[in-house]
């Protein structure tokens, strides 16, 4: 029988290192293959996690060839502001339920 507090837990601490490591990755990111690198290692966790962010993945991965070098960076900067608030937001909801 499971836990529910426990359940819940995991969740958050799953969806807490996908965030985090999508969010480490793309700061790497600097061209358009380490852009679409980061893209194919991460949205296949994003599909279960976050359908709608997956697909804004997938359709970044098909434009990220035809960006420049500073359109890349300013994406990957943007992604990561995305994810950082998510990160926050987590982290906050973890110290409520603390």
């Amino acid at each position: 029988m499971s836990n529910p507090t426990v359940d819940a837990f995991l969740k958050a601490k799953a969806f807490r290192e996908l965030v985090s490591g999508t969010l480490a990755e793309l700061k790497q990111a600097q061209t358009p293959a380490s852009l679409a690198s980061v893209i194919d290692n991460r949205v296949a966790a994003w599909e279960t996690a976050d359908p709608d962010f997956a697909t804004v993945l997938r359709d970044l991965k098909g434009a990220a060839y035809s960006m420049t070098l500073p359109h890349v960076r300013a994406v990957a900067f943007r992604l990561c502001e995305h994810l950082q608030v998510n990160l926050d937001r987590i982290d906050a909801e973890s110290r409520k339920r603390a």
